[in-house]
């Protein structure tokens, strides 16, 4: 998902990311990665995993006036569905 937003809001809305951590930890995620700071490229990042449930959760800014949120989960099949191998 892209987040449309001002660059000068940016490190508050990845430390805004960064504050559920707790929430996170407490699902079994590990954090991964956080960085605010301007001198780095992306400037304002956090990464999070589940190693048990292969879950992923990443955001970062990636140009001026925009923020990139990433949530990867493996496949779910609905209930009686038999996984298709191409």
């Amino acid at each position: 998902m892209r987040a449309t937003l001002p660059r000068a809001q940016h490190a508050e809305a990845i430390r805004d990311i960064r504050d559920i951590r707790d929430a996170l930890k407490s699902q079994g995620f590990e954090i991964q990665g956080y960085r605010s700071d301007p001198s780095k490229d992306p400037a304002n990042l956090v990464d999070a995993t589940h190693p048990k449930e292969h879950h992923f959760v990443s955001a970062g800014d990636v140009a001026e006036n925009l923020l990139v949120l990433i949530v990867a989960t493996p496949c779910l099949l609905p209930p009686g569905a038999k996984q298709q191998h191409v």
